[in-house]
């Protein structure tokens, strides 16, 4: 996993790269790091071997969601 903090973000945020075995899946369709990682609300993670799949951190719901799918539903 590879992580670049974002520094001019007014809140602690990060853009992360991982692999699909980094991460657990919900039933819901979100997604949590199996280490326990939390990158910071608005965080962006990308998937990086599942092509398109771009998530980004909720620091409400300590989850990651779906970018694209969430984008489309509203």
């Amino acid at each position: 996993m590879n992580i670049v903090n974002l520094r001019d973000a007014t809140k602690p945020r990060n853009r992360v790269w991982c692999l699909d075995s980094d991460l657990t899946a919900g039933a819901d369709g979100t997604y949590t790091f199996k280490d326990g990682y939390v990158p910071g609300d608005g965080s962006e993670i990308i998937v990086m071997d599942k092509p398109g799949l771009k998530l980004y951190w909720s620091e409400d719901d300590e989850k990651a969601y779906d970018w694209v799918t969430v984008s489309n539903e509203g």
